[in-house]
């Protein structure tokens, strides 16, 4: 995947300090990197993904659990509320005219399709689901969540089905888009629905046989009145989950840019302009300048992005580095509006006028220093 390949973010900042008169220097002992230019230097400091009990988390420091590089920052780790509580990021959402799907508490019955979540909790681990409306919640995977961790609450989420989405902004700038398809197999009207799932794990170098997450392959197999001993009819696709990140398949080794942001369509690009001018202003009175985050959500097949929850301390992409350079060092965002892509297929959907592009300057990070002499 283009944005945990190391070598794109040694590239993306490289060639901004080339094309900007400055200098880069990588500490290996820390990986902090400090950046000259314009009399002034800032230090940036590493993320690191790192597996701890089989689960996926992000880390600042280098050790023996890391197992992938993610990006610099100007700062240290950050937190704040909206970003650790998914339910007051829905309800941040309530006045802003953006969708966020319905909720309710557990042990009401279902008015939609839903699935079970944690409040506090993150990388899809704290999820159960997808349910039919008639399903009835099961109080042990209540439990069963809320054991877990003591931090937060279960809540039932409407499920709204459609394409994984993925937005990274820097401030109220978004600069980085994912858009996924659900995770599928095909049939050939011979194999069960287990052969193929065997076969795509395989294919990304795991095991059916301990691989962990098999529960939400059965129960999306589930809502679709499926199951793991099915056969599906030659040419017909049946999805197998339905969380970001759960590809099923090898990551790509090549430095292609998987930004999808100038071919979507453009009023889904403005829902997501809009969710960044929204969440910016909320972020403003946390701190003084702005910080990276991203928001994921859900794309129907009518184009409209449905927002699920925010991260604090995402992988950040490289396509991020020159707008937050640029922010850093006062450097402006040129006027002019990019060129248009043509549309992905099966990407651009929905219709409407795209926003103006404005060119905006926030105050430089308090972590600047000048170069004496």
């Amino acid at each position: 995947m283009y944005i945990v390949i190391t070598l794109n973010h040694i590239r993306a900042v490289k060639g901004w300090a080339e094309a900007n008169g400055g200098q880069a220097n990588l500490d290996l002992l820390t990986f902090e990197l400090e950046v000259k230019a314009r009399n002034r230097f800032y230090r940036l400091y590493p993320q690191f993904q790192a597996k701890i009990d089989d689960h996926l988390v992000h880390v600042g420091v280098f050790n023996d659990n890391s197992r992938g590089f993610i990006g610099w920052l100007p700062y240290r780790p950050l937190s704040w509320p909206m970003a650790s509580d998914k339910l007051l990021f829905k309800s941040a959402l309530s006045s802003s005219g953006l969708l966020t799907p319905q909720w309710w508490k557990p042990e009401t019955p279902a008015p939609h399709d839903y699935i079970l979540k944690k409040s506090y909790g993150s990388f899809g681990y704290d999820i159960r689901g997808p349910y039919t409306a008639a399903t009835r919640t099961d109080p042990a995977l209540v439990n069963e969540l809320m054991a877990r961790s003591k931090s937060g609450e279960v809540f039932a989420e409407q499920f709204i089905k459609g394409r994984i989405v993925k937005a990274w902004f820097w401030g109220e700038s978004p600069f980085h888009l994912q858009v996924h398809k659900f995770p599928e197999v095909v049939g050939d009207g011979e194999s069960t629905i287990q052969a193929l799932v065997a076969e795509r794990l395989e294919a990304a170098g795991l095991m059916y046989e301990s691989y962990r997450e098999l529960s939400f392959v059965r129960t999306s197999l589930a809502s679709q009145g499926l199951n793991l001993d099915s056969v599906l009819t030659p040419g017909q696709a049946a999805w197998i989950d339905f969380r970001y990140g759960r590809q099923f398949s090898a990551e790509a080794t090549q430095s292609t840019n998987d930004d999808a942001l100038a071919s979507v369509a453009p009023a889904t690009r403005e829902q997501i302009h809009q969710l960044g001018k929204h969440l910016a202003a909320h972020l403003a009175k946390e701190f003084p300048a702005p910080v990276q985050y991203s928001v994921d959500g859900v794309m129907d097949d009518k184009g409209n992005i449905w927002w699920l929850e925010m991260n604090s301390n995402p992988i950040f992409p490289p396509t991020g580095y020159a707008r937050m350079l640029n922010t850093l060092f006062g450097i402006p965002e040129p006027l002019s509006k990019p060129p248009e892509l043509a549309p992905r297929p099966g990407i651009g959907l929905g219709n409407g006028m795209e926003r103006p592009a404005v060119a905006t300057v926030p105050a430089a990070m308090r972590h600047s220093q000048a170069i004496s002499g």
